[in-house]
């Protein structure tokens, strides 16, 4: 009969933060669907576990933030996400003005559409999805253009087993200048850093180069890990003020710089 009622019940409140049961049963998870008006602002963590009711109910496990579920949350200003959150619901963190760093656990497999856009105060994000599953025709993490028009966004630390950056994931992020790339990464799209002008110090450590860098004009300091065999056609033309460049002696095909 408990579990009925609470399936019955579908949402309910702890805390700051309202929860969606998804399953119940085997296993009983929820996930988080909206921060209430009552939050007065700060820092906020995420439980990886809560109990419903309160006193001798169900646990539940936090797998999944819902889609808008911190939408226009401006008092917000960090937000702890626990290792058993897997999925980022599109427009989750979306004009969350207040928000100034946030790291991405690693189990994290996907983050939707949108999900961190307009966050204008954000300046690092920490990207460290490395418990990576087999999703869809790709085997890893894959992030969406999910960070378009965060313009305080200084620092990018994008974590191992992360394999696909696609078109304008982090288009316009015009204060970026940090930016750290695992091997990982094996596919990163045209505009996926277009308009990102202020990049001075690049950690690059795989072969999907490109030219996604070139033209970055501030670009200062240029390290390339030892995963890197191979450096692309004008990957870093135009980059006029680089006066610091490290290429290890596993890069066997160097075209132009």
């Amino acid at each position: 009969m408990l579990a009925g009622q609470l399936w019955a019940e579908t949402t309910f409140v702890i805390g700051n933060l309202r929860y969606k049961i998804t399953e119940i049963g085997t296993y009983n998870t929820v996930s988080v669907e909206h921060l209430l008006t009552s939050f007065e602002g700060g820092d906020l963590v995420i439980p990886s576990e809560v109990t419903y009711p309160e006193s001798e109910g169900v646990t539940y496990t936090v797998n999944d933030i819902s889609p808008w579920a911190f939408f226009y949350c401006t008092r917000l200003t960090s937000v702890t996400i626990p290792n058993s959150i897997i999925s980022i619901g599109e427009y989750a963190f979306s004009n969350c003005s207040g928000l100034i760093s946030i790291t991405i656990p690693e189990s994290v497999t996907s983050i939707g559409g949108s999900a961190f856009n307009d966050c204008s105060s954000l300046e690092t994000v920490n990207f460290n999805a490395t418990n990576c599953t087999k999703m869809g025709d790709f085997q890893g993490v894959k992030i969406y253009p999910a960070f378009i028009g965060c313009p305080s966004l200084v620092t990018l630390n994008i974590g191992n087993n992360v394999n696909s950056i696609p078109n304008y994931a982090f288009y316009g992020c015009s204060s970026l200048k940090s930016v750290t790339i695992p091997n990982s990464v094996t596919s990163i799209k045209g505009d996926a850093f277009s308009y990102c002008d202020s990049i001075e110090t690049l950690t690059y450590n795989t072969n999907a180069i490109g030219a996604h860098f070139g033209g970055k004009k501030l670009l200062t300091t240029l390290v390339i890990g030892d995963s890197v065999t191979s450096i692309d056609n004008y990957a870093f033309s135009n980059c006029s003020s680089l006066t610091s460049v490290t290429i290890p002696n596993s890069v066997k095909l160097f075209l132009i710089l």
